[in-house]
């Protein structure tokens, strides 16, 4: 992996892993009840699922294949405007791959907003979403380790290792258990395969 791609990792990690409370009101629990959809994940150039992963067979709500978390206010597409209009403005703001990303609480959302050449704010959309550790997703929670994660959102998923993960401009160079729900991607990360996760990411495919 490049040094570029090293050094940027760093820092997405540490704004993820910076446990801030100041801002939105943070919402550590975000909870689904509804399992009514079915996943499953593809296999490609990763590790094999551990064998007593069982699970619900990796079930979401349909709103989970449309860039929507329960108990999150926006969803992947919407208006970075109108997260500013309702949440205020984020902790901290700075670009990351071509956009802004708002890092707020209890999550970081990645965005193609932009500044023009008086440092004022061009709408963009939310493209990707990122949760700090304790954030539960879909009865899941980070801090857990990929067999917890698995007990709860099932089979079909796979685990990359920190080889298939060196390009990542999110997680490079770490583990990581990927769903896929649809047209979008629900993967928890972290530095040992047996060890807790520390990040999590929802974005498109």
């Amino acid at each position: 992996m490049n040094w570029k791609h090293f050094t940027a990792g760093l820092m997405i990690s540490a704004v993820l892993l910076s446990g801030c409370t100041a801002g939105a009101p943070a919402n550590n629990n975000i909870k689904n009840t509804n399992h009514d959809q079915q996943t499953d994940g593809q296999g490609g150039n990763s590790s094999q699922q551990p064998p007593e992963s069982g699970g619900t067979g990796g079930k979401f709500p349909p709103s989970a294949s449309e860039g929507t978390i329960d108990g999150i206010d926006f969803s992947i597409g919407d208006l970075t405007g109108d997260v500013i209009r309702d949440w205020g403005e984020p902790e901290n703001m700075d670009y990351w791959e071509g956009g802004l990303y708002f890092s707020y609480p209890h999550i970081v959302l990645f965005t193609d907003a932009r500044k023009d050449s008086s440092d004022q704010l061009i709408d963009g959309t939310i493209q990707q979403m990122g949760f700090r550790e304790g954030t539960e997703l879909f009865g899941a929670k980070v801090g857990q380790t990929f067999e917890e994660i698995a007990a709860v959102l099932g089979d079909g998923y796979t685990i990359h290792s920190p080889e298939d993960n060196s390009h990542n401009e999110f997680y490079a160079d770490t583990w990581s258990i990927e769903y896929e729900i649809g047209s979008y991607l629900l993967v928890f990360s972290g530095e040992e395969e047996k060890g807790a996760t520390d990040a999590a990411y929802y974005m498109r495919k």
